[in-house]
């Protein structure tokens, strides 16, 4: 029992009067600078024409088969990548999609982000919101609102992740690398017999 109680107690010897490097006077320090500079990156190539062709009477709604294919990299701390039209002869609060040749109609454009091909379809115009986003356009009255509030960015990242935004909504967390794509859709059912046609633009910028 001795034994025991002795070795105790030269432990917590140890542990109460170990090394105490306040009993060390620093008599000089000296220092050195540390620097870097680390480049911009910001690169975006995209690919793929939306042609839907002659569209028969009726139709509805109708994804393009074919996605954007989107080439992007980024080393900002915080971008996005945005998708609009620029609708400029068209009049009223919404101006995004497919303007008519004669500028007085149009034909509404909506999307979807994925990381990978996939088969994208578009019938029910309920989805529409939950499914998929409209293109907007920078005519359109609440154009400011939805910019803001991230409604016209496909995604967000940083120097080395991407999460796509949430349309489609499953699953609800969706990482990405470059290239990503984006599928269209329009919605034919209220148009008028008519030529349409727009320019889809995206745009990588950073805060």
């Amino acid at each position: 029992m001795k034994k025991i109680l002795r070795a105790t107690m030269a432990l917590v010897m140890v542990l109460a009067f170990g090394v105490n490097t306040q009993a060390f006077a620093y008599d000089v320090t000296g220092s050195v600078g540390a620097s870097a500079t680390i480049e911009g990156v910001h690169t975006l190539s995209v690919s793929g024409d939306i042609t839907f062709g002659t569209i028969g009477g009726g139709t509805g709604n109708l994804a393009y088969g074919t996605p954007i294919t989107v080439n992007y990299d980024s080393n900002e701390a915080v971008w996005k990548i945005n998708i609009y039209t620029n609708n400029t002869g068209l009049t009223g609060d919404q101006r995004g999609g497919l303007a008519k040749s004669t500028n007085d109609n149009r034909v509404p454009l909506v999307w979807q982000i994925y990381d990978a091909t996939a088969t994208a379809t578009f019938t029910d115009p309920d989805e529409v919101g939950n499914e998929w986003a409209y293109v907007k356009d920078l005519g359109d009255i609440d154009w400011a609102t939805a910019f803001a509030d991230g409604y016209t960015d496909l995604c967000y990242g940083g120097p080395d992740y991407t999460n796509l935004s949430a349309f489609p909504s499953v699953p609800a967390d969706r990482a990405g690398t470059s290239p990503i794509y984006v599928y269209i859709g329009g919605m034919f059912g209220p148009a008028p017999a008519g030529s349409y046609t727009t320019t889809i633009n995206l745009d990588l910028y950073h805060e």
